[in-house]
């Protein structure tokens, strides 16, 4: 079938986005939708981490909730932000944010952003803001010289690869809420914290889509 086709006969908000199957709902088909709630329901009780207590995440990084993360960071589905924020609201409560607090997020390289032509960490960001009515700012930049991906390493070694990768891009202040798509080891929002404190913020909570421990 070709292209054209296809988009006729199916255009996009019609097909599920993980199964493939037709659909009349936004992005994934109602039996998608409502096995990404039974996740969301079975994570409720372990947004926490026992080694990262000022940090939540919406759900494990498996199963369809992962699939929307994949899609978002590889396949530029900007629409599958929007969603995953949603689900992101009842950990992002629990953190029991100030007033004005900031959301930021971690910056992607500029190399990726080339290449993928969007943030799916800035995505993310501004759709959690907007859900929380908090604003939103760009506080980190991120010089990605002499840095190796930190797909693969274990915690101490991706610690030692983000040494000097982020820096404040002005001076912080009051709470910080530091969004990203997953947390795995929690070296990289380490990391961001770090900076953020350093730049002035009283205080950096962290909220992830996923986790992957």
């Amino acid at each position: 079938m070709s292209g054209l086709i296809r988009d006729i006969l199916f255009p996009e908000d019609a097909v599920c986005a993980v199964c493939g199957a037709i659909t009349n709902e936004h992005l994934l088909c109602s039996g998608c939708r409502a096995a990404l709630d039974r996740e969301a329901l079975a994570y409720a009780g372990r947004w926490t981490r026992p080694d990262l207590p000022d940090a939540r995440s919406a759900f494990a990084h498996r199963d369809i909730a992962r699939d929307l993360v994949l899609m978002l960071k590889h396949q530029s589905v900007a629409a599958a932000a929007d969603l995953l924020a949603g689900y992101m609201m009842p950990p992002a409560r629990s953190l029991l944010l100030p007033p004005y607090t900031v959301v930021t997020y971690v910056t992607m390289p500029e190399s990726r952003l080339r290449e993928r032509g969007i943030d799916h960490g800035q995505l993310l960001a501004r759709a959690v803001a907007r859900r929380l009515s908090l604003p939103y700012a760009a506080l980190l930049k991120r010089a990605d010289a002499g840095h190796s991906t930190q797909q693969g390493l274990n915690r101490a070694s991706r610690k030692r690869n983000l040494q000097g990768l982020f820096a404040a891009v002005c001076p912080c202040d009051g709470t910080i809420l530091l969004v990203d798509d997953v947390i795995t080891t929690g070296a990289t929002t380490a990391e961001c914290t770090k900076v953020l404190l350093e730049a002035g913020a009283s205080s950096v909570k962290v909220l992830t889509a996923t986790s992957a421990q």
